[in-house]
């Protein structure tokens, strides 16, 4: 991600809003997409692992000076658990977007077999606040969605990663 997208209508970032408030997509169908310090610390954490992700030196170097340690730190660990975690996979993508007739949405990291037995998908959540379960989540639940609608995997396993509490969700 080069510079902040326009979000689909109904991306799965948006869905646990619909799901509270129907009615949300009309109140802000004509407003300007907004961000914050917090969206933007979050974009740039997320740019910086999609980086590391894709280069194929095993060790990890975090050359954005933009970064602070604590920052740093987040890149490392999350870049560290993405490549774990796609080790065994044929194929990996990171913030590739996936499509069906409904709704678009782009996994921060998703891998595939070629055979078509497996898939994996994984979001990296940068707040300190914990999120719902995997199993509970719309919107992984809907990537993982996406993820099956486009590959046909027998089974897809999903990772919430939040490394500033330490808590990796699965299911």
């Amino acid at each position: 991600m080069s510079g902040l997208e326009l979000h689909h209508d109904f991306s799965p970032s948006s869905l646990p809003r619909r799901e509270l408030c129907a009615g949300s997509w009309m109140a802000e169908k004509y407003l300007q997409e907004e961000s914050s310090e917090v969206a933007l610390e979050g974009s740039l954490l997320h740019a910086e692992i999609a980086k590391n992700l894709q280069t194929s030196i095993d060790t990890i170097h975090v050359e954005n000076n933009a970064l602070n340690y604590e920052q740093a730190e987040v890149v490392n660990d999350c870049v560290n658990f993405g490549r774990e975690l796609i080790q065994p996979f044929d194929q990996f993508f990171v913030e590739q977007k996936l499509s069906c007739d409904l709704f678009d949405g782009t996994p921060d990291l998703y891998a595939i077999m070629n055979n078509g037995s497996r898939a994996v998908l994984c979001e990296w959540k940068m707040g300190r606040i914990g999120v719902d379960d995997a199993i509970d989540n719309i919107q992984v639940a809907a990537q993982a969605y996406l993820l099956h609608y486009n590959y046909h995997p027998q089974e897809v396993a999903v990772y919430i990663n939040q490394p500033r509490i330490f808590m990796v969700r699965v299911y």
